[in-house]
């Protein structure tokens, strides 16, 4: 239709974490940021869980958490956004593995798979992390991401709780705690 706008919205998926400052707040403020994005409607966000740092070095916890949104922008000009929101609320730059007041990961964008030298989508390490996973669950547990193995976020979860470096609880009891974050966020919630 030449000369009429695109109305046609991709459903993206973020993940969202801080570790630094008041984290819930951090989270909250992403979320508000998003929601006003151009060309944006914020469709749902996953409760907020506390997480285990990753990475060398003693680091704070990390509240985590995901949002799907269905947005007109590009993945280049999503992530711009993205990586504005994380300015404003004091993210520098620097290296990697460091503690930070806000991170927003741009994991899918529709079924889109981009490898470019300033983004790639799907995120390359967000389906081998619990602390991704276990938020997505909330956005629907049986989603299939667009790779492969062809598993749903929930199943995804559940067999990484079964890899032996992540076996902290006794067995069976590891393996009912994460089946149970895909049906009941009460294990790990700690803010709605």
């Amino acid at each position: 239709m030449k000369g009429r706008a695109s109305t046609a919205r991709t459903t993206c998926l973020i993940g969202l974490g801080s570790n630094l400052g008041a984290r819930e707040s951090n989270l909250r403020f992403a979320i508000g940021r998003i929601r006003r994005l151009p060309k944006t409607t914020l469709v749902a966000t996953s409760s907020f869980y506390r997480t285990k740092a990753v990475g060398p070095g003693r680091q704070p916890d990390y509240f985590n958490a995901a949002a799907r949104i269905r947005t007109g922008l590009s993945p280049m000009g999503l992530l711009i956004e993205l990586k504005r929101i994380e300015a404003l609320r004091g993210r520098k730059s620097g290296k990697r593995w460091r503690p930070r007041v806000l991170d927003c990961d741009l994991l899918f964008y529709g079924r889109e798979k981009l490898r470019r030298r300033f983004i790639t989508v799907p995120h390359p390490r967000a389906l081998g992390r619990a602390f991704v996973l276990a938020p997505l669950c909330d956005l629907g547990a049986g989603w299939v991401p667009p790779v492969s193995p062809r598993l749903s976020v929930g199943a995804r979860l559940v067999l990484l709780s079964r890899r032996p470096r992540t076996a902290k609880a006794p067995d069976g009891e590891r393996d009912r705690l994460i089946r149970s974050l895909c049906r009941s966020r009460e294990n790990v919630r700690v803010a709605p």
